[in-house]
């Protein structure tokens, strides 16, 4: 998703590639009202977004399923610090949280593995959103090598 103004966000109705993403398929939402310009059910993790964009200074929101990232939530662990070098800042704040207690922690935490969902991350723009997927998907990936 990604703020718009006025409060205002663009997601998508269904899960969809980006690759094959059709402004059909966008949608405008409110975050502290009801669905707008739309006759559906808002998709599964729509209060995911609103929670971030309420509760910190992001501009998009991605939900997304990264391999390695995902074989990591799914274990229900983070991979080791030490596996990296530098670290950036994004990185550094990695989470592992469950869906029941999301709202609690993307203040906090620029990126969220979530058991049974992927990675969701938020930020400025796409462009760092991506870096940092593929950041951390790589990351998760030396540690599922190492076993770490």
């Amino acid at each position: 998703s990604m703020k718009v103004g006025n409060g205002r966000f663009l997601t998508t109705d269904r899960y969809v590639l980006f690759q094959q993403l059709t402004v059909e398929q966008l949608i405008t939402v409110k975050p502290t009202q009801a669905w707008l310009q739309h006759a559906h059910q808002p998709p599964r993790h729509h209060a995911w977004h609103q929670a971030i964009y309420s509760q910190t200074a992001a501009q998009v929101v991605m939900l997304i399923q990264p391999t390695a990232a995902t074989a990591m939530a799914a274990q229900q662990r983070l991979p080791a610090l030490a596996l990296l070098v530098d670290a950036d800042e994004a990185v550094a704040s990695l989470g592992l949280n469950t869906p029941d207690l999301l709202a609690s922690q993307v203040a906090t935490a620029a990126a969220l593995l979530i058991p049974g969902h992927g990675l969701l991350l938020h930020g400025d723009d796409f462009q760092q959103l991506l870096g940092r997927a593929d950041t951390i998907n790589r990351w998760c990936e030396i540690a599922l090598a190492a076993n770490r």
